[in-house]
């Protein structure tokens, strides 16, 4: 296997991956509403996942709001000792 390696500019690096994590995180955004290629785990599902339907009622706000709370969702459950 043979790789042509050409030398870039960093800037170019730097700019590509703007572009994949931008990607990424459109991907993300859209697996709240089971859309796309991601899937959220059942950790985050029963919290987080919503129907098209009402994403697509959504406001942006209201989405941003929706995606910033599962962004900041550790997946980690405190239970409560009774």
């Amino acid at each position: 296997m043979q790789v042509d390696w050409k030398p870039r500019k960093v800037t170019d690096l730097v700019d590509h991956l703007r572009s994949v994590v931008t990607q990424q995180y459109t991907e993300l955004r859209r697996s709240l509403a089971g859309l796309g290629n991601f899937q959220l785990t059942p950790a985050f599902t029963s919290k987080h996942l919503t129907t098209q339907m009402r994403w697509n009622a959504m406001s942006e706000k209201c989405k941003d709001r929706a995606f910033a709370r599962f962004m900041s969702d550790t997946g980690i459950r405190q239970f409560l000792d009774i």
